[in-house]
């Protein structure tokens, strides 16, 4: 418990009149001993006691408990698949800190349930930076070795479908030429009569 600096002042003042009575005695007495001298060095390092530092009640074992708690419950729900609870649980770890390894595993079981398909929590920019994270503050952990992998394996991923995506608009774009040469091709024919326009006559 920190004590009041009013008490300390008032130690300080009652040490210092102390020493000035006796001083004073000593001069006054005539034949007395006149009073030991006091080290000035004493004096002035004779100031008030250090405070006492104030702990936190809470057991910093307890605490790497539920830190540990925390990361066994998000893998669980991971597993589980109940991922709004899992992201909070991993998210939870990382906000108070932990070791690398507990943090590494907890990076890596966020990034998959922001990456895991088909569900609410699917998010892969915040997947992606989980990973990043993973790979730049843990790069010698399995989990940071494996993050490094997937990543790669979703960049690629992207690019093949944006290659795809330029290929389907490739072909689009080529089919409306084909149509476009084939009306041009129609109306340069004798008469500009387009054959799908003749009307046959009805079967007998």
């Amino acid at each position: 418990m920190i004590q009041s600096p009013v008490p300390r002042l008032c130690r300080i003042s009652l040490l210092y009149g102390g020493v000035f009575l006796l001083s004073a005695c000593g001069l006054r007495g005539g034949g007395t001993a006149p009073a030991a001298p006091v080290d000035s060095d004493t004096v002035e390092n004779s100031g008030p006691p250090a405070a006492t530092p104030v702990t936190s009640a809470e057991d910093p074992s307890e605490s790497s408990t539920q830190l540990r708690t925390l990361l066994l419950d998000g893998e669980r729900l991971l597993a589980e698949g109940d991922l709004d609870e899992a992201i909070e649980a991993f998210q939870g770890y990382l906000a108070f800190g932990g070791s690398e390894d507990g943090s590494a595993r907890a990076l890596w079981g966020l990034g998959l349930s922001f990456l895991v398909p088909d569900e609410e929590t699917h998010d892969p920019e915040r997947g992606l930076r989980a990973l990043d994270t993973l790979v730049d503050d843990h790069p010698l952990t399995l989990q940071g070795q494996q993050a490094q992998w997937l990543r790669g394996l979703i960049m690629e991923l992207g690019q093949a479908r944006a290659i795809a995506r330029e290929q389907e608009q490739l072909i689009e774009q080529l089919s409306e030429m084909v149509e476009q040469l084939r009306r041009i091709d129609l109306d340069r024919r004798p008469g500009g009569v387009r054959p799908d326009s003749v009307r046959r006559p009805p079967a007998s």
